[in-house]
């Protein structure tokens, strides 16, 4: 059987993001998908980025009698443990957001199709940044408006 939409839409951006690199060449992203992850470890490198869904809403001003429409929100970490000399924290924190937004961003394409055509609409409306042991973290937040069948989330 297939992945829910939803998680197809998670793989999405996994690949979207995956081996991006910023113009400068000083950030290369590569994803870790969740699992149970104790953020006091230090398993992560520089560069990381974990995806964790946040929530799902449904859209109740765009569904129909067969289907619904959702807004799933991902918290999407990219992880700064090292600069480069002469390098700014903030600037690297900046890099790695813009370089997450913009691989995302890209998704979104004419006619209502994001995400190569799994969901209507991708958007980055804010990024927090913050510091957690060993590491900074520049938190993207990525919103997907998408569409499922009403009696099975496994189909648009």
């Amino acid at each position: 059987m297939s992945e829910p939409i939803l998680e197809q839409i998670a793989q999405w951006i996994a690949s979207a993001v995956d081996g991006v690199s910023d113009d400068t060449g000083t950030v290369s992203l590569n994803v870790v998908r969740s699992t149970m992850i104790d953020w006091e470890l230090p398993q992560f490198r520089h560069g990381d980025v974990l995806l964790e869904l946040e929530s799902m809403d449904e859209d109740t001003e765009h569904g129909s009698l067969d289907a619904r429409v959702e807004i799933a929100t991902w918290a999407i970490y990219g992880i700064v443990v090292t600069l480069p000399d002469d390098t700014a924290a903030d600037t690297i924190l900046a890099r790695t957001s813009e370089t997450i937004r913009r691989a995302l961003l890209a998704g979104n394409t004419a006619g209502n199709q994001a995400c190569d055509g799994l969901a209507i609409q991708i958007d980055c409306p804010s990024t927090q940044y913050a510091r957690a042991p060993g590491m900074a973290l520049a938190v993207v937040t990525c919103k997907v408006m998408y569409q499922t069948r009403i009696l099975d989330p496994y189909q648009r």
